[in-house]
């Protein structure tokens, strides 16, 4: 049986800045597996806006640390 350490946060929380898509994104960034869930909080292209293209996106991805530009971490 394995044991969790309990100084181990399960999950972190961030939030990042996609500058390519002009996207903000909410991210849970699980820990023990290196994954993180993505997502979408705003879009900041008023064309999309008033299009009304904008959708909730939810992505799951490996987390990579290098390819942030804009990141911040939540407590």
């Amino acid at each position: 049986m394995l044991l969790k350490d309990p100084e181990i946060e399960p999950y972190k929380m961030y939030l990042d800045f996609d500058s390519i898509e002009k996207i903000f994104y909410y991210n849970l960034y699980f820990v023990e597996n290196t994954f993180t869930l993505k997502i979408e909080l705003t879009h900041l292209s008023k064309k999309d806006v008033k299009k009304n293209k904008i959708k909730q996106n939810i992505k799951y991805e490996k987390f990579d640390l290098t390819k942030y530009t804009y990141i911040l971490h939540i407590e």
